[in-house]
């Protein structure tokens, strides 16, 4: 009679166990911030403020915001303070998934 119990006890906590590894972990996306420098629909050039110039491909799925408020990525113009998250492309790259306008934080 306990061996039953045992077994069910058991198996139901391999089946926690392997439902516990099995989520998927959430991870942020590294996030830029910089000066954008230029864009030209595919690819957004901005200057971080250490000085590096860093480049982000940007997709179909790349959103644009100032706020919450959507915007294209012709309104952005250089010299504005971008946000940028980011994720590495299977070719290294990195693909802009979400750019944020920004205030410069000295302004």
């Amino acid at each position: 009679m306990r061996t039953p119990s045992i077994l069910l006890a058991v198996i139901l906590f391999c089946c926690c166990q392997l439902a516990l590894v099995s989520q998927p972990s959430i991870v942020p996306m590294p996030t830029f911030l910089g000066t954008v420098k230029g864009s030209d629909g595919k690819v957004l050039s901005i200057e971080s403020d250490d000085g590096n110039t860093m480049q982000f491909t940007c997709t179909r799925k790349t959103e644009f915001l100032d706020g919450k408020k959507r915007i294209k990525a012709t309104d952005l113009q250089p010299g504005e303070y971008v946000s940028v998250e980011a994720k590495k492309a299977p070719d290294r790259t990195l693909d802009a998934v979400i750019v944020h306008r920004e205030k410069r934080p000295d302004a």
